[in-house]
């Protein structure tokens, strides 16, 4: 559901830039999730996915058309874990 809303959002501004004149290629979105990863990408049905609604499997079909990519990142890469995870000393000097 998360990655839905991170594409939808990353057309809207790829839309804007756009409209203003700057087209972009290919926009890449971070994931350390492995199973996000595998259900936008395989396009079986699985078992386990059949209580997610219609609406979420948009991000297949934004991945199949590939003006967004998703990739995954290392958890200890990943910048917006500050947001929602507690954080040690070290990673917030880090950030």
């Amino acid at each position: 559901m998360t990655a839905t809303e991170a594409y939808k959002e990353t057309i809207w501004i790829q839309r804007l830039l756009e409209e203003l004149g700057n087209k972009q290629q290919k926009t890449i979105v971070y994931y350390d999730s492995k199973s996000a990863l595998h259900i936008a990408r395989n396009l079986a049905f699985h078992s386990k996915t059949k209580h997610i609604c219609v609406q979420y499997h948009f991000v297949r079909e934004v991945v199949e058309e590939g003006s967004v990519d998703m990739q995954k990142i290392h958890t200890n890469g990943n910048l917006a874990d500050v947001m929602t995870k507690p954080i040690s000393i070290d990673i917030f000097i880090w950030c």
